[in-house]
């Protein structure tokens, strides 16, 4: 569940990007103006099934997609990968995420192995292989010594952070070499003021920043400012996953949501603040249901 306090945050953000006549970014820094953009894919399906998926998402405007890894088996994991790098080639970055940053302890929606060392080293080397950019939570978050080692025997970048709270954590991560591409969530890790400190901290080691999806809504219109304000940014993570779920299912209750251009990248508001409108008729629905 989203922390509220967070969302308390991003609102005064707002109010103080609106009266300064300002959108968030350019008060932040302002890099840049657009931001490349992952199509997010949430559940696990067949290496034939994901083939196609991601020709969709490409025909949205995507050149990148992460795709999750949740099998028992090593090899048929691999073979989600090997069938999309085959339906894409070269055309398309490709991301994976492990999930295993929560286990072992904490309730799983579906069964799946816990990872050993081991299984993310071989893993590792199998998706750099294949030419995959990141591999994401391949272990405990608080495997530090163990998370250190995988990233040192790789040369495949590792991602994690997005359920790390506190700045201590991420300096922890940092300096301890535990990730190459940081993803701290604004709606648990921190508040985005923590987080443009921790993303300045990962700029001063050398470290990526890659926020996680930020809930779909206004946390994703957060994460977005974020990362047109910093140059160490990489990518915005957005949850698209069609035909079930698709990006402006999580953005449902906004006028405008968020899409990606025919290059891949999402554009920045430029209104003042966040630069997002509530769609009021769909939010009485919901409260009305």
């Amino acid at each position: 569940m989203a922390n509220g306090c967070w969302g308390v945050e991003i609102a005064l953000w707002d109010i103080i990007g609106k009266a300064c006549g300002q959108p968030l970014y350019k008060l932040w820094g302002g890099y840049t103006d657009r931001v490349p953009a992952y199509a997010s894919f949430i559940e696990v399906r067949t290496p034939e099934e994901r083939a196609d998926d991601v020709q969709r998402v490409r025909a949205d405007g995507y050149r990148a997609v992460k795709l999750r890894l949740h099998d028992w088996d090593m090899k048929r994991d691999l073979a989600q990968v090997e069938a999309v790098r085959r339906a894409v080639g070269d055309t398309m970055t490709i991301l994976v995420d492990a999930n295993q940053a929560q286990q072992p302890g904490t309730p799983q929606t579906e069964p799946g192995p816990v990872w050993t060392e081991q299984r993310a080293i071989q893993t590792a080397r199998e998706l750099e292989r294949l030419g995959v950019y990141w591999l994401e939570e391949p272990l405990d978050r608080y495997n530090f010594d163990g998370l250190s080692r995988l990233c040192a025997a790789v040369d495949i970048l590792i991602a994690g952070g997005e359920n790390n709270r506190g700045l201590h954590e991420f300096r922890w991560l940092i300096d301890r070499d535990c990730y190459d591409v940081i993803q701290p969530e604004a709606m648990v890790s921190e508040s985005m003021s923590q987080i443009r400190k921790i993303a300045a901290y990962a700029e001063m080691h050398h470290k990526l920043i890659a926020p996680h999806h930020g809930g779909g809504g206004v946390g994703l219109f957060a994460h977005l400012h974020l990362c047109a304000a910093i140059p160490n940014a990489t990518y915005l993570e957005v949850f698209h996953d069609p035909p079930g779920m698709t990006s402006d299912l999580f953005q449902w209750y906004v006028r405008e949501p968020l899409r990606v251009d025919p290059e891949g990248y999402v554009r920045v508001p430029t209104a003042p603040g966040l630069g997002i409108e509530l769609d009021e008729a769909a939010i009485a629905r919901y409260r009305d249901a």
